[in-house]
């Protein structure tokens, strides 16, 4: 396979280089936070390819006059760019989406405690952004790195603590299959990392 030694890894060419035999077939993007800003949700609009993602308020290139405007409780507020709309919305904490699929619009959410009005982005974006969420969650809950200041110790411990929660949610998913006919429960990331250090160490 021919490698292309030039490549740009600057988050908009990278997500491009990764995304080219998907574009133009309506697909719905959600992007890792660190590789979403207008414009790129522009130009994958403008090639059939919608892209959905929460951001940061500094985020570079995000109108500053609007980001930093106060907002209500409860309050939605929105500008759009070009092909993407910014949606910006206050529940305990203030809420933003960079969206090139939903328009402005509030509808009632159902949530264990309540029922609240939320921006059909936010709720579109946490339905499907999961996945990802939750596995910065479980890293983060549960640290395996150590300090140190070479990079690439960074980088393996890293790769390691993706590795093992990805194999824990593949050995979770699994159990949850074989519950109906064996009784098997979940168990946490914890144990299951403590099982593993056993047999490596066995």
């Amino acid at each position: 396979m021919h490698e292309d030694v030039n490549l740009s890894n600057k988050p908009f060419d990278v997500v491009h280089h990764l995304m080219e035999p998907l574009l133009n077939f309506g697909h719905y993007l959600y992007v890792d936070n660190y590789y979403c800003n207008p414009a790129l949700c522009n130009s994958l609009a403008a090639i059939n390819t919608m892209v959905v993602r929460t951001v940061r308020a500094y985020r570079v290139g995000l109108p500053q006059d609007f980001m930093s405007k106060p907002l209500a409780a409860g309050g939605m507020d929105y500008r759009q760019q070009n092909k993407t709309l910014i949606v910006r919305w206050k529940d305990k904490r203030e809420v933003n989406v960079l969206t090139s699929k939903h328009l402005p619009e509030m509808v009632e959410h159902c949530s264990r405690r309540e029922v609240k009005m939320k921006p059909t982005a936010a709720i579109d974006y946490t339905a499907n952004m999961c996945g990802l969420d939750l596995n910065d969650q479980l890293i983060a809950y549960n640290p395996m790195h150590r300090k140190t200041i070479k990079w690439w110790k960074k980088l393996a411990f890293h790769m390691l603590s993706l590795t093992l929660v990805q194999a824990f949610i593949l050995h979770n998913k699994f159990l949850k299959d074989l519950a109906s006919d064996h009784g098997s429960c979940v168990i946490s990331l914890r144990t299951f990392v403590l099982v593993w250090l056993r047999r490596e160490d066995s």
